[in-house]
């Protein structure tokens, strides 16, 4: 028999589908300074909200600033509130990990995301199509569930 495919099941809440995320800087950057005799900086974590409508993955700079990690480049970003004008954010190279109650986790090794502010909204990140294309999301508005397989 099949094992069971890794998933998460949650209630979407009223700011809409949420997940925890674990950040770590990026495996390639662990290695070097394992090679360097240089501790790696601890995990963070926060509450991501999952974003369609994100092209990429967007963290905030409290969850960064811990990793002690250097901007790898910079992207400009259109949102609804820059009326059409691009805003140039900083980006950075992470290691993503989003746990399942039922089996191992979703992680991604080396993952470019998007520095933006986003914690007084109620969450620490966006969960952007960057991620959600490696995974099959079902959103259940009748039944106010989501699944996340990957």
């Amino acid at each position: 028999m099949p094992s069971p495919v890794p998933s998460i099941n949650l209630q979407i809440g009223p700011l809409g589908p949420l997940v925890h995320v674990v950040i770590a800087v990026s495996v390639p950057r662990q290695l070097a300074l394992q090679a360097a005799g240089q501790p790696a900086p601890p995990t963070t974590n926060g509450v991501f909200l999952i974003d369609t409508g994100a092209s990429n993955t967007n963290v905030d700079p409290t969850l960064l600033a811990p990793l002690q990690l250097q901007p790898t480049g910079s992207i400009q970003v259109h949102t609804p509130s820059t009326n059409g004008a691009p805003v140039v954010c900083n980006q950075y190279d992470v290691e993503l990990a989003i746990g399942s109650p039922n089996g191992p986790p979703f992680t991604i090794a080396a993952l470019p995301v998007t520095e933006a502010s986003l914690i007084t909204q109620g969450i620490a990140g966006l969960l952007g199509r960057d991620v959600l294309s490696r995974c099959t999301l079902i959103y259940n508005g009748v039944l106010q569930m989501y699944t996340l397989c990957y």
